[in-house]
């Protein structure tokens, strides 16, 4: 409602005023609606089950610093992150500067809403419930082949600086957040630094074609499907109890196949359980280590 958008605008500005870290979703949605196994609610934050649609794809690109202490070589400086952008060769519709890092964003022409058949007298989408499942698919699918191919472009670039190539967080999810230009990045305890908006063209807009024409070829993407089969078989026969016991001991510790398990996304929960991301749940609730290993 009208009235709900400028609340929810003179709250968005006073936000940014403030001087706090402020997000926006990837995916469009029509409210909170996964619920938490563990407690019954809803979840706090979006899930994919709350993800309606996509209005634009995205990429998050890190760069080497003080932000990220990734065990990954990640891309060495914002120029270099530009620079692969640049390398699709679509022009981008917003670049943002997140104070350690590039985040690029391309709209659809049309949004994709999931189910989405035609539009009523006050353009209110008409859902068909049986066509939202194979769109949500088609939708995940396609935003997990924009940030892999970005991977594998970074990978490929980087190649002649590093062994393997320079990473890209493999972060595939359309219920994620972004920064807002406006807002601060406080990473960095001492190191507050502004959010901007490098570049903002609203007429590039794209068809879902214009991007599937990008991406990398299947050839070079098959490598990092996966099913529940392949995190099942990898930890199969591995002690557990050992692994943890050496994390420990050599905090850089990362056997081969447990870094290639991570490349893959196959278990993002592992990979932060791994990372020590997740500070609050795990260090104290054993059920919630046990649930992370679980495919």
């Amino acid at each position: 409602l009208p009235g709900q958008q400028i609340i929810t605008s003179v709250l968005f500005l006073a936000l940014i005023g403030s001087g706090q870290g402020v997000y926006v979703g990837v995916g469009l949605t029509r409210g909170l609606r996964a619920i938490d196994p563990a407690t019954g609610l809803k979840y706090k934050r979006l899930a994919k089950a709350d993800v309606d649609g996509l209005a634009w794809l995205w990429v998050d690109l890190d760069v080497a610093g003080a932000a990220h202490g990734h065990k990954m070589p990640l891309l060495p400086d914002k120029a270099t992150a530009i620079a692969l952008v640049t390398s699709l060769g679509l022009p981008q519709t917003v670049l943002v500067d997140t104070g350690h890092g590039i985040q690029a964003h391309w709209r659809l022409r049309e949004p994709f809403i999931y189910g989405c058949v035609d539009y009523d007298d006050d353009g209110v989408p008409i859902i068909d419930e049986s066509k939202v499942a194979a769109d949500r698919k088609a939708g995940e699918e396609l935003a997990w082949a924009w940030v892999k191919s970005f991977l594998i472009r970074a990978k490929l670039m980087g190649e002649a600086h590093v062994p393997g190539g320079w990473h890209v967080d493999p972060t595939t999810d359309p219920s994620r957040l972004v920064r807002c230009p406006g807002s601060y990045n406080r990473k960095v305890e001492g190191d507050h630094r502004l959010v901007v908006a490098l570049e903002c063209d609203g007429t590039r807009r794209y068809d879902i074609d214009d991007l599937r024409a990008v991406l990398m070829p299947e050839k070079l993407l098959e490598p990092y499907r996966y099913d529940s089969d392949i995190l099942t078989g990898v930890l199969a026969g591995v002690d557990l109890a050992g692994l943890w016991a050496a994390a420990k001991t050599f905090p850089g510790h990362e056997p081969p196949w447990l870094t290639n398990l991570f490349e893959m996304d196959v278990a993002p929960e592992l990979e932060a359980l791994w990372g020590g991301e997740r500070d609050t749940d795990y260090r104290s609730d054993d059920s919630a280590v046990d649930t992370a290993l679980i495919p």
